[in-house]
């Protein structure tokens, strides 16, 4: 085969790979934003309850309780998505990279050296929302839903 049947192949690939590492950046970036805006939607309940003037009653306070709930359920959904899209891609990536290791190795890229830290941001992102509803709802129980 010769280097002009070559090259369109290597275009397909070379742009491939790029868009999957935007796909990549931008999921990683979805991750953050669901993750800021459930903390906010949290922040945003508790002011609710303290600046609310007649005081919230213990129904009111329980749907906060219960909206906060299913807001860290779809975080985490949300998530856990993100991270599936992430792994994906980053399969597709290293396909890439094992069938054309050489052009990879002259780009500079070099997966194993680069490290896959997807994981480890997943559990501090979800611990985030899990314990930004723990919070939510012991600072409901202590200023008492039944009251």
């Amino acid at each position: 085969m010769n280097d002009s049947e070559r090259e369109p192949r290597n275009d397909f690939l070379i742009a491939f790979f790029q868009i999957s590492a935007d796909h990549i950046k931008f999921m990683k970036k979805q991750q953050w934003t669901i993750t800021y805006y459930c903390l906010l939607l949290y922040a945003a309940f508790l002011g609710i309850s303290q600046f609310t003037d007649p005081k919230l009653s213990s129904t009111e306070k329980l749907l906060l309780v219960l909206a906060s709930f299913l807001i860290s359920v779809a975080g985490s959904y949300f998530l856990a998505f993100f991270r599936s899209s992430i792994s994906e891609h980053r399969n597709i990536i290293n396909r890439i990279c094992q069938i054309h290791k050489h052009e990879c190795e002259q780009a500079g890229i070099d997966l194993a050296r680069s490290g896959n830290k997807d994981n480890e941001i997943f559990i501090i992102l979800l611990a985030t929302i899990i314990g930004g509803l723990v919070v939510v709802v012991w600072l409901f129980l202590r200023s008492g839903i039944t009251q």
